[in-house]
């Protein structure tokens, strides 16, 4: 396209005008010219000569500057914008099937060195032999530093099935799995965020320790099976079908006999 237009010019303004005396004065250096054009370097000033001498000028460089900027150079960009995609997909799936081939032999390596005391090769990998090439891709600075709890995610996300052992089709994840940052998620309550300064006190952390202990939990468990007891002592003659109707103090509503005080006992400790 420019050598065809730069052969145009030289037929139009070569030799006989200011045009091709001053910009154009032969085919080398009027392709040249129209090159930089291209880029608009050089406009208007290659036209000017050209121009004032007559302004029908502005039809040839109008016309080079039309095509070639809206045409020729988006389809050179479409061009070379297509192979660097190309390039880098096939850049992609190769290093996508050189990292599969890797991880299968990885996983036949460690299926087969897994096993402990002479025994068959695994089926599949086990957490300790997971775990174990964790603590050594420590040592590659490469990769992020792997500590046990992460390493214990990081099975966990291999472990889509669940049923504690890597398969082959799990472990072709361990690089994405690798790839993952791990945070541990803000578990303080409504109340314990308004109310962090009360709940960081001595007697309040004591009162949590209480609560959290076995001897509470023992504790409420007996609170429970003696309400139990209780309520079965007071229901026995019903239960029993005795004909001698429970006591009208039970039921009259007032803290006038100990099995009222029991209940009310016993209630307030479960609702508090």
């Amino acid at each position: 396209f420019v050598c065809f237009c730069a052969w145009v010019g030289m037929l139009l303004y070569g030799g006989h005008s200011d045009e091709g005396s001053q910009k154009l004065p032969n085919f080398g250096e009027t392709a040249w010219q129209l090159t930089i054009l291209l880029t608009t370097c050089n406009f208007p000033d290659v036209m000017m000569p050209a121009y004032t001498s007559s302004r029908s000028a502005i039809l040839f460089f109008g016309a080079f500057l039309l095509i070639g900027t809206l045409f020729l150079l988006n389809l050179i960009l479409a061009v070379v914008v297509n192979a660097h995609k190309e390039q880098v997909e096939a850049v992609q799936q190769s290093t996508t099937a050189f990292r599969e081939r890797s991880l299968r032999q990885a996983y036949l390596i460690l299926q087969a060195g897994g096993a402990r005391g002479g025994e068959a090769p695994m089926a599949e990998l086990q957490a300790f032999t997971l775990l174990d090439v964790f603590l050594e891709l420590n040592h590659y600075k490469e990769i992020a530093h792997i500590d046990s709890e992460q390493a214990r995610l990081a099975f966990a996300a291999l472990d889509r099935s669940g049923e504690g052992s890597i398969s082959l089709d799990e472990f072709l994840h361990l690089a994405q799995v690798l790839e993952l940052r791990f945070e541990r998620a803000n578990r303080s309550t409504w109340i314990g965020s308004r109310l962090s300064r009360l709940l960081a006190r001595g007697i309040t952390l004591r009162l949590a320790e209480v609560v959290r202990s076995a001897a509470f939990e023992n504790a409420i468990d007996l609170a429970l099976i003696a309400n139990g007891g209780v309520l079965l002592m007071e229901q026995w003659d019903l239960l029993s079908g005795s004909e001698h109707a429970p006591a009208a103090e039970i039921f009259s509503g007032r803290i006038d006999s100990w099995w009222n005080v029991a209940e009310v006992f016993f209630t307030s400790l479960f609702v508090a």
